[in-house]
């Protein structure tokens, strides 16, 4: 599934979903909510709407985590929202560089560890 064919609203759940994944593990719709800044019935109705695009997984009561597809595509469109750095000025510039960085090294095939991996443990990372 391509960037372009996700609304912006899902792109912004599954950043959301990665930074979230990232610090917490599995993650809870009210975690999400806050996150989004919307109600908890309104971020579970977007985990449903991703679940059925097979870009995130969803156990009640467990929370969620991103599919590989979910992760690929995260990790596609800008990391963080600008309203975390502001608009405009050196600090959205430099972050958006490291996005463009992240997306590079991914795409060039470089040896990179998804989130999954890193919480399991796995030694060779």
């Amino acid at each position: 599934m391509s960037k372009a064919a996700l609304s912006e609203s899902i792109q912004d759940y599954l950043k959301s979903v990665y930074k979230l994944q990232a610090l917490e593990g599995r993650v809870t719709i009210g975690a999400l909510a806050k996150d989004q800044s919307v109600s908890p019935a309104s971020a579970s109705a977007m985990v449903k709407k991703l679940a059925a695009l097979d870009l995130l997984e969803h156990e009640k009561y467990r929370g969620a985590q991103l599919t590989p597809s979910g992760e690929r595509v995260a990790l596609e469109v800008p990391l963080l929202a600008a309203e975390s750095v502001g608009r405009g000025g050196m600090a959205r510039r430099a972050f958006d560089a490291v996005g463009e960085l992240v997306v590079g090294l991914f795409r060039s095939g470089a040896h990179f560890a998804p989130v999954s991996a890193r919480r399991e443990g796995n030694p060779q990372l």
